[in-house]
């Protein structure tokens, strides 16, 4: 009987995330994750790698042993993590044997979290790809909550974790040496992933240094760089920790409808995980049934989540699980800002570039950070949003409100 009302409950709560909407599996629903990992930060990583990631809005997770830790490096470090990156452990002295690296696995991740001053090491790095049961339980238990091994991906669907163990063994393609050396069969994992909808991680060493160990010239690093931001529209490019939070948080979140009216819907976010730990805001995708959501906030009503993306059918924002109710205030297109139409009537509505083609003599003018179009005089246009359909835009004169049909 028990079984059957669990079933019963599990079954409804499905039905009421249906109608709300569903939480995306990557951030701001791109289709699959990427994480860049570089191991025993190296001379060039910090002058050479981490300002390439700067200059096209990328992190990456960064492994170090910490018998290497001074004063100049542990302001680099410090330095990469103000960025966004990520420092991982990678052993305090880089040993082979299970054993050996068993006994280092907390003293080096003290060393590392002492020196980054409140940036705490989440994931583990194997050092010579050394894997074993002891030391994934030795991991977990020192407070990692995943490790990347060496081995090349068996996989690259979403969930590619089918225990907790596979957390902390997660596979990786080696990049120079015995790895791929070419911009085309890096490229190649990327088509698989973004195919598969999983996690890729890819493993550096030298990079730009003549000497390194499997070292990767700068012009190679370069190209791998710019084609993963080719394909940014669908990639999300993160630390190793950030993407294990987001996975494991996502897959036993609970997305419930509390209380729908004319003015808001009201929405819980909850998950089965340490708040403590696992603080990554997830993105929502709740349908707004044709209306506009002119405001999201949660818990208190200071606390804004930015909308990423809004069109007809639904609305793209990030919520953090446990974080308290969600509230979606709807409301008309809010105009802040209005601005002549350029460059072949190309516009850009809500962080999306759209085509304006008009039908009727107005002037088609742009624009709100939250979404609103409007005209000069009143007429109508259509707009394509991306690759989602046609919508038409009625223009109203006199109190300047759109609506969309």
């Amino acid at each position: 009987m028990k079984k059957y009302l669990s079933f019963i409950f599990s079954m409804l709560s499905m039905l009421c995330t249906a109608q709300v909407g569903e939480i995306c599996n990557w951030d701001e629903n791109k289709a699959a994750a990427v994480v860049l990992t570089f191991d025993d930060w190296l001379t060039t990583h910090p002058t050479v790698v981490v300002p390439a990631l700067q200059e096209r809005n990328m992190t990456a997770t960064f492994y170090f042993i910490a018998k290497d830790m001074s004063s100049t490096k542990g302001a680099q470090l410090r330095k990469a993590v103000e960025l966004g990156n990520e420092i991982g452990n990678h052993s305090y002295t880089h040993p082979q044997a299970d054993s050996a690296i068993a006994v280092e696995v907390r003293k080096a991740k003290q060393v590392i979290d002492s020196a980054l001053g409140g940036q705490y090491v989440y994931t583990f790095d194997y050092p010579y790809g050394t894997v074993s049961n002891m030391l994934f339980d030795t991991v977990r238990e020192s407070g990692h909550i995943a490790a990347r091994g060496v081995w090349s991906p068996a996989n690259y669907r979403y969930n590619f974790a089918s225990t907790v163990n596979d957390y902390y063994n997660i596979r990786t393609v080696g990049v120079g040496g015995s790895g791929v050396t070419t911009t085309k069969a890096f490229a190649s994992h990327l088509t698989k992933i973004i195919n598969g909808g999983g996690l890729l991680t890819y493993l550096y060493h030298g990079v730009a240094k003549s000497g390194d160990y499997a070292n990767v010239t700068k012009e190679i690093f370069y190209e791998e760089l710019d084609t993963i931001q080719s394909l940014r529209s669908k990639l999300w490019v993160t630390t190793l920790a950030n993407a294990v939070k987001y996975h494991r948080e996502k897959l036993c979140a609970n997305l419930q409808e509390i209380e729908k009216s004319e003015k808001c819907i009201l929405i819980s976010l909850t998950d089965t995980l340490p708040d403590s730990i696992y603080n990554q805001p997830l993105t929502l995708k709740i349908y707004n049934q044709g209306k506009t959501f002119n405001r999201v906030y949660q818990g208190k009503e200071e606390n804004d989540c930015p909308i990423v993306f809004q069109n007809y059918e639904y609305v793209l924002f990030r919520a953090l699980p446990d974080g308290g109710d969600i509230c979606l205030e709807y409301g008309d297109w809010d105009v802040t800002a209005v601005s002549q139409v350029e460059n072949d009537n190309t516009v850009r509505v809500a962080n999306h570039v759209i085509t304006v083609t008009t039908t009727a003599t107005a002037s088609v003018v742009v624009y709100s950070a939250k979404g609103a179009v409007i005209a000069k005089k009143t007429g109508s246009c259509q707009l394509r949003v991306d690759k989602v359909g046609t919508y038409i835009v009625s223009i109203d004169s006199k109190s300047q409100k759109i609506v969309i049909k």
